[in-house]
């Protein structure tokens, strides 16, 4: 494959941008505020995770490129 451990750890951080993204938009939609209470927490909270996932990962490619 030639990927290194950068490589992958770039690709996983793109790869979970576009997946926060996508969902942080649908939190905004019209089919979103369909969904019941406690599918609207859940999807909230997993929006939080993934956004301070992401962050984490920033931080260590931030390290590991300096």
């Amino acid at each position: 494959m030639g990927e290194t451990f950068l490589d992958r750890l770039k690709i996983e951080r793109s790869e979970l941008n576009e997946k926060t993204t996508g969902l942080g938009n649908f939190l905004v939609s019209e089919s979103f505020e369909k969904l019941s209470t406690g599918n609207k927490a859940l999807l909230r909270k997993q929006y939080e995770l993934m956004f301070a996932y992401r962050e984490v990962l920033d931080v260590r490619l931030e390290l590991l490129t300096k």
